[in-house]
């Protein structure tokens, strides 16, 4: 709204914050459904508008009653009104999720994937329109989670979403990024032998064990067979 309101008078901005607060303070809020004003004085305020129009009688009306009935009036409207407002606030949540997942693009990535992140950060005295918007080449040395990656580059490592990467396109990367991938993925595979190793040592059950008590399961084997036997 300021900036729609400025857009020929950006030499005295300043000097209509006045109205443009109130205005603001007088819109309906698409998440609440209700003008701030209503949500934090139970009513809303007297426009200049109204005053010209004669629309103002209702309000009078209200502040003309006993000062304990009007507390009253504004707690039960207040009450009301937040109820109503947490209502469309997750309905409101509910259409941006619903918009979100329309348009939602997931991307996997696995362990050694050459990606690059979108640079979003924004350096005083830089136009961000005319910087390279993405960073990197970075190489993904795990995965967080189906959303969250961790990245490596030559001296970092961070944890990122997703949708903050892409799969690098690029033929000609640098050195760097081929032993970096390289390394890291020994690393995994290293950790993998690793985890076979300790669960094979930890393992209780074997061919030891069923070989050691054979010989009891096979006499008692035979002497099932025995008594059923005798029994016929």
């Amino acid at each position: 709204m300021i900036r729609c309101f400025t857009k020929k008078r950006q030499d005295s901005w300043d000097v209509h914050l006045q109205q443009l607060t109130g205005a603001i303070r007088a819109t309906e809020n698409r998440q609440t459904g209700f003008t701030p004003n209503f949500m934090v004085f139970g009513k809303e305020n007297i426009q200049p508008i109204d005053l010209v129009l004669g629309l103002d009688a209702p309000n009078r009306t209200r502040e003309q009653k006993e000062l304990t009935d009007y507390i009253k009036i504004l707690r039960e409207t207040l009450t009301e009104v937040h109820d109503l407002a947490r209502e469309n606030i997750k309905m409101a949540q509910w259409r941006q999720k619903r918009d979100y997942d329309l348009n939602v693009n997931c991307k996997v990535y696995k362990v050694g994937d050459i990606v690059f992140k979108i640079d979003s950060a924004r350096k005083v005295g830089v136009c961000p329109k005319l910087k390279a918007p993405w960073k990197g080449p970075f190489v993904v040395a795990e995965v967080k989670s189906p959303v969250l990656y961790k990245i490596r580059n030559k001296k970092t490592s961070e944890v990122v979403h997703h949708d903050r990467l892409k799969l690098s396109q690029i033929r000609d990367l640098p050195v760097w990024t081929q032993r970096l991938k390289k390394r890291i993925l020994e690393q995994v595979e290293r950790k993998m032998l690793e985890d076979l190793t300790d669960k094979e040592e930890h393992c209780d059950l074997g061919l030891d064990w069923l070989f050691s008590n054979n010989e009891p399961m096979l006499w008692e084997h035979d002497r099932t067979v025995a008594l059923h036997s005798q029994t016929l």
